[in-house]
């Protein structure tokens, strides 16, 4: 018993001596030399320039902003009365957006546009309405009372011929 306990001890001892031989030697290793990752990046940027290799320090996105900034100054190619004339045909005039049509096409486009609605009365009551009603509901209740007698009649030849 007391082998296993001091095996036990032994094995506990050289993990926590690799666990601490690795906790200062994998830093070392890794290139980590204790300074903030802003001081190694000043650094890196300070050896470049002096190599002569320009770096731009702006954020990914920062880049991305520009260069699109940048296209879309570059990829208009429309002359500059085209680019007056867009801008002036989304600007509103005082009264409505700016519309190069006559007037005599203006008003008939109004008036296209207007409805119409005529009122007419009819003669009366509708007796065609009426009649066609009437006629459903007559039918319906003689179809009703057709299906109440057949299932009577089929009940009575039921008790008529008894139970087996």
């Amino acid at each position: 018993m007391f082998g296993k306990t001091q095996m036990i001890r032994r094995t506990g001892m050289i993990f926590v001596l690799g666990v601490s031989v690795a906790a200062f030697a994998v830093p070392t290793a890794l290139g980590f030399d204790g300074r903030s990752p802003d001081t190694r990046d000043a650094a890196n940027q300070a050896q470049l320039g002096q190599l002569g290799i320009v770096v731009d320090g702006r954020s990914p996105d920062t880049l991305d902003a520009a260069y699109q900034a940048q296209l879309s100054t570059l990829v208009d190619g429309r002359s500059p009365d085209t680019l007056d004339a867009a801008y002036q045909g989304q600007l509103p005039t005082v009264g409505s957006l700016i519309d190069g049509r006559s007037p005599d096409t203006l008003d008939a486009g109004i008036l296209a546009r207007t409805q119409v609605v005529e009122i007419t009365s009819t003669g009366g009551f509708a007796w065609g309405d009426f009649g066609i009603g009437i006629a459903v509901a007559v039918g319906s209740i003689f179809i009703l009372v057709g299906l109440g007698a057949g299932m009577r009649g089929a009940r009575q030849a039921r008790h008529r011929l008894g139970s087996a």
